[in-house]
């Protein structure tokens, strides 16, 4: 690994998975890091205090639980294998793709109940943004969502065009994607990738020498796909000019979107950045953030995968008009259209506990907003709130009798990437239920 000792590579790999409470064993520090003494150097870091071990497994001081976490995530995994061969299988039949890759944490054999497939896109050279267009298509149709794509099941993170596989962020976090990442369509595309990516070799063990996680078995009928590209590609012709005609129309289609939304600085950056050979949809900032924690080898504290997805919501959207979302959004599971008796007196409680912590946690610098149900028709209103405004976290205050409500809106809140904070007391009376039901922070007793 690249200019630092061997124990401090091995310190930084083990650390990196600790920002998702993914715990290594011995073999695997081995084959990922390369290096022949690493089974000593774990050693020594168990015996000065550092790491921990247990049941073969290594993790961060103070995350005892995490091996068991991680055979909760891959049994989870297993359940959803046939989705992730299904998902790619969708994906590899769209129009102008070439390759379909797995990454993020299915690519490493994990999978937690509300969270996506992550999938890098191989498309045809000069047909970028229309492949893009067409997965984003497909994604709407099948979550039966035309406003937005909120398909759960996949999550297309990076496009990139088949001559141009050099990936340009090199560091860890890269290097370590690249690693686990899996083919599930066209392994010749994925091998073409690892040798434009053999950089790789000096953060971790070259990706081509382990074992593919899917074979390639399925048979696609790709004369119907190459016969839906002729198509495209005279109307294409026909209406815009050719591939070059669209990519413009596309691309300012997309500004106007975007801009509106507030992802965007200025119009020059980000027609830059759209004629680069490939689309990425993660902030900077998320590297960033997760580099910075890997680099602080004497940093205190404990991380953990909760922590880190909070982290990196808080970057994955600017709020409207560019302005940042609060750092916490609080609400209540109480819908007086749900209610026959209070809806005919018409007298809804006020929501004291939920506005008594936002008041809280005013006062000690964090930003809460409070968002009120009562009187909306049902927690579908809070799932399209929750999408637009994208907080990092949300606390939902919970009644026996919000129950019902509560478990729809925690699994909304989970779907779109946020922290799930339950609180009340029902929470407090029966935590495991609500932990079980996607929540992950349970706060028993007062929230202060």
């Amino acid at each position: 690994m690249q200019n630092i000792s061997g124990k401090d590579s091995v310190y930084k790999l083990i650390r990196y998975f600790d920002l998702f409470d993914y715990p290594l064993t011995g073999k695997e520090i081995c084959s990922i890091s390369g290096l022949k003494g690493a089974q000593e150097y774990l050693s020594e870091l168990v015996k000065c205090g550092k790491l921990s071990e247990s049941a073969g497994y290594y993790f961060m001081p103070g995350k005892a639980d995490s091996p068991g976490q991680r055979t909760l995530m891959e049994k989870e995994f297993l359940r959803n294998k046939h989705k992730i061969i299904l998902s790619g299988y969708l994906l590899s039949m769209i129009p102008f793709v070439r390759g379909v890759i797995l990454t993020g944490a299915v690519s490493k054999g994990i999978h937690s109940a509300f969270s996506d497939y992550d999938y890098l896109i191989v498309v045809k050279n000069g047909h970028l943004w229309l492949a893009r267009s067409l997965v984003s298509i497909i994604k709407r149709v099948l979550s039966l969502n035309y406003t937005k794509t909120a398909y759960k099941y996949f999550c297309c993170n990076y496009y990139i065009e088949e001559k141009h596989l050099e990936v340009s962020e090199r560091n860890l976090f890269t290097a370590v994607e690249i690693y686990h990442s899996s083919p599930l369509f066209n392994f010749k595309i994925y091998e073409d990738l690892l040798n434009n990516n053999k950089w790789t070799g000096e953060f971790v063990t070259p990706a081509g020498q382990k074992p593919y996680m899917f074979p390639d078995r399925l048979c696609r009928p790709l004369f119907l796909k190459y016969a839906a590209e002729l198509v495209l590609s005279a109307a294409i012709r026909l209406f815009f000019g050719g591939p070059a005609g669209f990519n413009g129309y596309i691309i300012e289609k997309y500004y106007i979107h975007w801009n509106r939304l507030g992802f965007l600085k200025d119009r020059a950056s980000f027609m830059e950045q759209s004629s680069r050979p490939y689309i990425k949809h993660h902030d900077p900032r998320k590297q960033q953030y997760l580099l910075s924690v890997i680099d602080d080898c004497g940093g205190e504290g404990v991380n953990s995968r909760i922590r880190t997805v909070y982290k990196l919501k808080k970057y994955s959207h600017p709020g409207n008009g560019g302005i940042p979302p609060a750092d916490i959004l609080l609400t209540h599971a109480y819908y007086l259209s749900r209610t026959k008796r209070e809806k005919r007196i018409m007298k809804p409680y006020v929501p004291l506990g939920p506005l008594s912590v936002a008041s809280y946690l005013r006062q000690n610098g964090i930003s809460a907003e409070f968002y009120d149900t009562t009187f909306l028709r049902g927690p579908g209103e809070f799932c399209r709130y929750i999408y637009d405004k994208s907080p990092p976290a949300v606390g939902i205050y919970v009644l026996e009798t919000t129950r019902i409500n509560a478990l729809e809106m925690i699994k909304s809140a989970k779907t779109a990437g946020c922290v799930v904070i339950a609180g009340g007391p029902d929470p407090s009376a029966e935590p495991d239920y609500y932990l079980r039901a996607g929540a992950d922070v349970v706060v028993v007793g007062e929230g202060e």
